[in-house]
């Protein structure tokens, strides 16, 4: 019952900050003008973007089911598309995306992939994920490309933000991958801490899992330390993966046959909207994203189509994303989640 109540605070949390977030917007515009030019935009260019932000996630899924083969660990592709739609349902309406990776480990360990393997895929995969960002943002930052800089300018704050909380989060993550003791101490830690809360003083059988997953775990951290080649091309991977969900903006400019813009200068640009609200505290950076985007574009799109773009563009590349995630996640929950025999025991 509890479980059910968490739920229903966080979708609660969440309509009301969508609902904060359009009331925002449309407070100065009028919707039915708004919504008569949505209606205008090429109907092909909209099918496009949804099918890069398809594309986008079932990318993940090809990264997983990668990084799975490389360490030895067996896992069916059509399991690995359903722990990506997960994933992104839960990123998206968790702050800081932060409830995904539990979400893909809990349907992972239904699956009979130990924890030991789970979890450091699943960090090589952030790590990766977020590390395109850092390198994007970085690249920017440091040769700042006059036709970027001259949109990017009045937001160029909440870029150095983005990519200094990036930065320490991967570099947390890394820590933790490469320095098996320091997350040896942080399950101990977790133990005891457990052991004080619940008054259970017999902590012995938690111990000796913790032991044994973790030399697990030290081996799977091993095998990506040794196999650079691997690491290099899934994080390739994952900068065209990304790149496409940026193109999702452009092809929204392409609907409106805005073709004056460039579509390098677009991706960017959305590129570093993605980084200044990755890390935020809110479900998909919600707030933020729009209140950048309506910023850093007003002057390329002009004012008359800048919020149309936004919201199409938002539309496909974020609520389509919880649409879909939505509909397999359902799917994984009667395909995975209620297999419970069998599953290895760490």
């Amino acid at each position: 019952m509890k479980q059910y109540k968490k739920w229903i605070w966080n979708g609660l949390f969440c309509a009301a900050l969508f609902a904060v977030t359009f009331w925002y917007i449309f407070r100065r515009h009028d919707f039915a003008h708004v919504w008569a030019l949505i209606r205008e935009a090429q109907p092909e260019w909209c099918a496009l973007g949804v099918a890069l932000v398809l594309g986008f996630i079932l990318s993940e899924s090809y990264i997983i089911w990668y990084l799975m083969r490389a360490i030895g660990q067996k896992a069916q592709l059509t399991h690995c598309i359903l722990y990506s739609f997960v994933g992104f349902f839960f990123s998206a309406i968790t702050p800081s995306a932060s409830g995904g990776q539990p979400a893909q480990v809990y349907f992972m360990k239904k699956d009979r992939i130990p924890l030991s393997v789970a979890i450091p895929v699943l960090t090589v995969v952030t790590v990766l994920y977020k590390l395109v960002l850092i390198v994007l943002s970085a690249v920017v930052l440091i040769f700042r490309p006059a036709n970027v800089m001259r949109y990017l300018s009045p937001s160029i704050g909440w870029v150095w933000l983005g990519l200094g909380l990036n930065a320490a989060f991967v570099a947390g993550l890394l820590l933790l991958m490469f320095r098996p003791n320091a997350a040896h101490r942080g399950a101990y830690a977790v133990i005891r801490l457990y052991a004080h809360l619940f008054r259970h003083a017999d902590t012995a059988k938690l111990c000796a899992c913790v032991d044994a997953g973790i030399e697990k775990y030290t081996h799977v951290t091993e095998c990506f330390a040794r196999n650079t080649l691997t690491v290099l091309r899934a994080f390739i991977f994952t900068l065209l993966q990304r790149v496409a969900l940026f193109s999702v903006t452009w092809c929204c400019c392409m609907a409106y046959r805005l073709h004056y813009v460039r579509a390098l200068t677009v991706t960017t640009l959305q590129a570093m909207i993605a980084v200044s609200a990755d890390m935020m505290p809110l479900p998909g950076g919600t707030g933020i994203s729009e209140a950048l985007f309506m910023q850093v574009f007003d002057e390329m799109f002009g004012r008359k189509l800048t919020l149309p773009i936004m919201l199409l563009s938002r539309g496909i590349s974020y609520y389509a994303q919880i649409l879909f995630g939505a509909v397999f996640t359902v799917a994984a929950v009667l395909i995975i989640g209620h297999k419970k025999k069998g599953i290895e025991k760490e």
